[in-house]
């Protein structure tokens, strides 16, 4: 089942029926589960509309873009009315961090238009995705299309006799707002996500390395189990197989543990596809890897994750390989880890994870030194926090 989030502004009470009648209408098409802001009932969300239309756009498979001026007007930040829409401004805000975080490769979002004039109120960041037009029948169909091209994907993704783990929603995340990129992968590793390809890009002190610690410890709450090769030095690609056999078990890969080649892919791509429960491959510091390396896990490896539905991968590093042009690019989400910039997020953080108390200003001004990179931050923060620590009167500790 695809969940479809249907992203509009409340122009008037004619534009409100026509996004209606074309939920009602999908909502009848076999596999589509579709989600409006009508569903909260008379009340709203008890999280609030802010939380909860952040949410919609972040879970949705899909996210249809009813444009209208009122709605460019807000994706565009030139609304005055500040009063008016503003789950439409958090919901636009979503769409656009996700196409800035993908550099503009974009699976998941598709503008829908119910008059022709509309076409002049397309966001400038939506333009260059194709839209489809509900005064055409033939277009209705082609968006039928589209979203059940994504029923198959996640039919594909989630076959009959595969268990996945329940999410283990007590874990804390032991970092500093890296929440929505823990939280795709988080939901790939219990069966509910399309992507099941990671593409993490993140330059130095990027807190890269911290990240994939993060994943492949919540890995080990749920009982996944993973393996991690580092392109550090360019090993060559014939150490792979030995160790995801040493990480993954021999009961898991038998044939890849008693092939006679150096390099058992076809050997590993059997025993992966016998498998029942999910299993996690880790590939960190990509921009090292040999070209052998780097065309072995784009061309071969990559390209048969589609057959292998109990297979998650992650692939970090400076560089990332480029999905664009990939048979596997609708299975794969990228991502950058960005500097984090907001003292306000460090704070969190320290009071979430450590339980200690600085002055703002003293994480500001940490903050400007470091750009907010993670990887020189987090270091300089501890320090500072262990130092401002008292110590228990007459114990001298």
């Amino acid at each position: 089942m695809v969940q479809v989030f249907l992203s509009y502004s409340h122009d008037d009470d004619a534009h409100k029926a026509r996004v209606h009648s074309l939920a009602d209408r999908l909502a009848n098409e076999k596999g589509l589960r579709v989600v409006l802001d009508r569903d909260t009932g008379p009340g709203g969300p008890d999280e609030g509309w802010p939380a909860w239309s952040e949410r919609q756009v972040r879970e949705a498979d899909r996210v249809l873009v009813a444009c209208s001026r009122e709605y460019s007007l807000r994706y565009e930040g030139n609304d005055g009315q500040s009063d008016r829409g503003k789950g439409t401004v958090i919901e636009t805000r979503a769409i656009q961090q996700f196409l800035y975080d993908s550099k503009g490769i974009n699976a998941r979002f598709r503008v829908v238009l119910f008059d022709p004039s509309h076409e002049l109120h397309i966001p400038h960041q939506l333009k260059g995705y194709h839209r489809f037009s509900q005064w055409e029948e033939s277009s209705y169909q082609e968006l039928v299309a589209w979203l059940r091209l994504s029923a198959q994907e996640a039919e594909a993704a989630a076959p009959e006799g595969l268990v996945w783990p329940k999410p283990d929603a007590a874990h804390t995340l032991s970092l500093a707002d890296r929440r929505p990129h823990f939280d795709a992968v988080r939901a790939a590793l219990s069966g509910q996500s399309l992507h099941r390809i990671f593409l993490f890009e993140g330059e130095g002190a990027s807190g890269k390395t911290e990240f994939l610690n993060e994943l492949s410890s919540y890995a080990d709450r749920i009982k996944v189990p993973w393996t991690r090769f580092d392109f550090k030095g360019a090993p060559p690609i014939q150490e792979f197989f030995s160790t995801a056999v040493l990480d993954l078990g021999e009961s898991r890969l038998r044939d890849t543990k008693d092939a006679k080649l150096p390099s058992p892919l076809s050997e590993l791509v059997g025993d992966l596809k016998r498998l029942t429960t999910p299993v996690l491959f880790i590939f960190d510091t990509f921009e090292k890897a040999s070209e052998e390396s780097q065309a072995f896990l784009e061309i071969k490896f990559l390209s048969r994750v589609r057959t292998l539905p109990a297979v998650i991968v992650i692939v970090g590093g400076r560089k990332i390989p480029d999905r664009s042009q990939q048979p596997w690019k609708t299975l794969a989400d990228s991502r950058t880890l960005e500097p984090i910039k907001s003292a306000e997020d460090w704070r969190e953080y320290l009071d979430r994870v450590h339980n200690g108390k600085l002055e703002l200003h003293q994480i500001q001004t940490l903050t400007m030194a470091t750009q907010g990179r993670p990887g020189n931050m987090r270091p300089l923060l501890e320090t500072l926090l262990s130092n401002a620590t008292p110590t228990k009167p007459g114990t001298g500790e």
